[in-house]
């Protein structure tokens, strides 16, 4: 935050959101065990100056989604 004259002159705020699932199939022969991993991050910064806000979501390590918004 800055400041003039002790009034705001700028603001920010920061939003940091990750989160993670992963699966796999039991009781069945190890050659036919399977998994599957899942990841989603999303990134916000809203202030006086704008805003930026991302997301990025993966399977098995694959980006399969990049989304922009504001």
């Amino acid at each position: 935050m800055e400041t003039r004259d002790g009034r705001r002159t700028a603001w920010s705020r920061l939003g940091d959101t990750y989160t993670g699932d992963a699966t796999y199939t039991l009781n069945v022969p190890r050659d036919q065990r399977h998994v599957i991993g899942t990841t989603s991050e999303r990134y916000r910064l809203y202030g006086s100056a704008g805003c930026y806000d991302r997301t990025l979501t993966t399977v098995q390590g694959v980006l399969i989604e990049d989304t922009k918004g504001c």
